[in-house]
């Protein structure tokens, strides 16, 4: 049957109810109400509300997000393809073949498909043209009439198939095949269709031209031969490139193969000369020979093949040679050999002209531009000749422009995720630790001496590696003198710009230029304009949303905010304690002598740590206040006036504290390797704050780990470097400096991961 309509959550609500214990019998004080009483007392929403809340503090308690150290710095390029970078991107990445030619001719679907495979890019390229739909619609079917089959699919589909047919028998059965064949090297081929055909010479032969002669050999048995092969160039020819005139080698052929002997030789003079063909003999008796022929030399040509762009090139009119091109592949003749007609300047115009609507560059005819005085054609001509490589990384002017990203000598690099582990440089001579950026900042200075007046993309690229060095001031300035009406890079700069307005703590410049982006199409985007608002509304001390596929650093952030956090201060004589996350903790008392705390040694936190303490004179469980509101600890009378060490503790979570005067209030967030500092008379953010952090390595030595300023929200990441891992150390001090507010000194340990 059919299903039921869904009841109302009322009745249900009341259903579950049913039945209740009379008004009159009110509920003992100490029963748990079960969860039909529940329900009936706050309603069925509020039921399960207030259960799926409670859920999620559970889950929370139970996965707890652990410290993630900094990943390995990686170097990010811009890709048209997909990992592929500029420098491979050539135009070989997708040879031509019959394919290719079939789309061109405007065919729906190519039988040569699957030629189509030397790259991931080719691929897609190739399935894109195949009309084939993303998703199949159903499956094919197949039927089976005796030989045949039908196949049938509700969607474009794809067949291929694959036979096996019989082959001729062939007619020769000699123990041994040879053959001798001669062509004229400068011609050797044509074309009919997409298949190379070898062009051997039958007829006539001029004298003073370069001809190759070529004997082959096939073994057709299953024995291995061992030959002596005699050869001879034509009566009165003269051998060339290293030939001989008569020449006998003895030539060894296994079962079924194939080997072949070439020459060259020309003819200076006209006339009709023989040849004593090539002869095989084996064990001084002769077992094949070619066929004789007579060569029939001439002063000139009587026979014109007026389809050999050898013969057209040099013989053939104006306009013979532009028809030729018109109609032959040009990738399959050398075009050098017309360069002789390419001083008149209206054979090189109507050349040029048919090249260019080919989109055949040929570099020797363009260079004709230059003796032409065609500016044009130089200007199109020069970027591509081996003089650009010669002139320098960069320039401009009338006739040559040298772009090195065009010319893939130069490319944008970024570096993420990157941290410097000091905030000002040490020494005069400012250096960048990491050899990638310092090997690709100089590249891109190695182009910038070259450039006279830098445009809005020269200045870019310059504002992202002072930032990358931490030279916030310069890349300010950097940054104002881009004008945008030569930008096509909006959003990019966009977000630059709202990202060091975030970095000069103007907030409401930063909100301003992030909120028009928050809903662009693209996810990355889209995160990082989110990610960089909810900076901002964080930094007011407003409530921040999550960002789509958040990055390392915004996960910490906010696993950071849910973890269990305990801080303690002394001011004027009170001890204040900060909780997050922790609603109860245990206080322990620890008398001390003051003197014996100022008198160790500077890397101690002067919480209690190092302390000889054996146990505590007092300890008490505690309430309170979990979301990181201020509470005043009230001591026991008998401690108000002792020098001690208060401690609290819970859910791993530990604080002490010495009572020293300051107006500062630090949070340590140990478990992700990040401190909070805010003003102790007013709760606010205090950025801008330095911090400089230590470290004590396994074998007790004591060295810096890094230094810095807290950032909008008053936070720093002590921890995070490219160079150094947090358990290379046992121990973290860190020293919280402000001009206005005094000193803090922390300890800490690296973070569980």
């Amino acid at each position: 049957g059919r299903p039921a309509p869904p009841r109302p959550a009322a009745e249900m609500a009341a259903d579950m109810a049913a039945p209740v214990a009379p008004a009159a019998a009110p509920r003992p004080a100490d029963r748990r109400m079960s969860l039909r009483e529940e329900v009936a007392e706050e309603g069925l929403d509020a039921a399960l509300t207030r259960m799926a809340d409670a859920f999620e503090e559970l889950e929370a308690e139970a996965v707890q997000e652990l410290f993630r150290a900094l990943p390995t710095t990686k170097e990010w390029a811009e890709q048209n393809y997909y990992n592929l970078r500029v420098s491979a991107d050539t135009p070989d990445r997708i040879k031509p073949h019959a394919f290719w030619l079939d789309i061109a001719r405007g065919a729906p679907l190519s039988a040569h498909l699957l030629r189509a495979h030397g790259s991931l890019t080719e691929v897609l390229v190739a399935l894109s043209f195949s009309g084939l739909p993303f998703e199949a619609e159903g499956d094919a079917t197949e039927a089976a009439d005796g030989p045949a089959i039908t196949l049938a699919s509700d969607s474009p589909a794809l067949l291929v198939t694959e036979q096996i047919l019989p082959a001729e028998d062939a007619d020769d059965d000699r123990p041994l095949l040879i053959s001798q064949q001669f062509y004229r090297p400068d011609d050797r081929y044509r074309q009919e269709g997409n298949e190379q055909i070898e062009k051997f010479i039958t007829g006539e032969f001029i004298r003073r031209i370069v001809y190759g002669g070529r004997v082959t050999l096939t073994n057709p048995t299953a024995n291995r031969r061992r030959l002596n092969v005699l050869m001879q160039i034509p009566l009165g020819a003269i051998p060339v490139q290293n030939g001989f005139t008569t020449d006998d080698r003895d030539v060894v052929l296994d079962p079924y193969t194939t080997r072949t002997i070439e020459f060259h030789f020309y003819f200076p003079f006209s006339g009709a000369f023989g040849q004593f063909p090539a002869h095989a003999a084996a064990d001084e008796a002769i077992i094949g020979r070619a066929e004789r022929r007579v060569f029939d030399v001439v002063d000139a040509p009587t026979e014109i093949d007026r389809a050999s762009w050898a013969w057209i090139s040099q013989y053939g009119s104006a306009d013979e040679v532009v028809e030729f091109l018109e109609t032959h592949n040009l990738h399959r003749h050398n075009l050098d050999e017309m360069a002789w007609r390419l001083r008149d300047k209206e054979f090189f115009t109507r050349v040029t002209d048919l090249l260019a609507s080919r989109l055949h560059f040929h570099d020797t005819t363009f260079s004709y531009a230059i003796h032409h005085q065609d500016v044009a054609l130089a200007r199109a001509w020069l970027p591509r000749s081996p003089l650009a490589g010669r002139v320098g990384p960069v320039l401009v002017s009338p006739l040559l422009t040298v772009d090195p990203v065009e010319r893939r000598t130069y490319e944008h690099l970024e570096y993420d995720p990157l941290v410097n582990p000091r905030a000002h440089a040490v020494g005069a001579t400012r250096t960048i630790l990491n050899p990638a950026v310092n090997q690709q900042y100089r590249a891109y200075l190695g182009n910038a001496v070259y450039v006279g007046d830098p445009d809005a993309h020269h200045r870019l690229g310059l504002v992202y590696y002072l930032l990358l060095q931490d030279r916030l001031g310069e890349a300010r300035d950097q940054l104002a003198l881009v004008r945008d009406g030569e930008l096509h890079e909006r959003l990019q700069t966009d977000y630059l710009r709202a990202w060091m307005a975030l970095r000069e703590l103007d907030l409401d410049a930063a909100l301003a230029m992030a909120t028009p982006h928050l809903e662009h199409p693209v996810p990355r985007w889209r995160a990082r304009f989110a990610a960089l608002r909810n900076a901002v509304l964080e930094a007011r001390g407003e409530a921040a949303g999550d960002v789509d596929d958040p990055d390392r650093q915004q996960r910490l952030d906010r696993a950071a905010d849910r973890a269990p956090a305990l801080e303690m201060t002394q001011d004027a004589g009170r001890i204040l304690v900060h909780a997050h996350n922790l609603p109860r903790a245990t206080l322990n008392l620890y008398p001390m002598d003051i003197e014996l705390l100022f008198s160790r040694r500077p890397f101690n936190t002067g919480g209690g740590d190092g302390f000889g303490i054996v146990r505590p004179a007092f300890s008490q469980e505690i309430d309170l206040p979990g979301d990181g509101e201020e509470f005043e600890l009230e001591l026991p009378a008998a401690y108000r006036d002792t020098n001690m060490v208060v401690e609290l503790t819970g859910r791993g979570q530990r604080a002490s504290v010495a009572r020293f005067a300051n107006q500062l209030r630090v949070r340590v967030i140990q478990s992700f390797g990040q401190i909070e500092v805010r003003s102790a008379a007013d709760d606010a953010f205090l950025p801008e704050t330095y911090v400089k952090v230590y470290a004590q390595g396994i074998d007790g030595r004591e060295s810096f780990w890094k230094d810095g300023y807290t950032d909008l929200r008053g936070r720093f990441d002590y921890l995070s470097l490219n160079d150094r891992q947090p358990e290379e150390a046992i121990r973290f001090s860190i020293l919280v400096l402000h001009p206005e507010h005094g000193a803090v000194l922390r300890e800490t340990t690296p973070p569980t991961r």
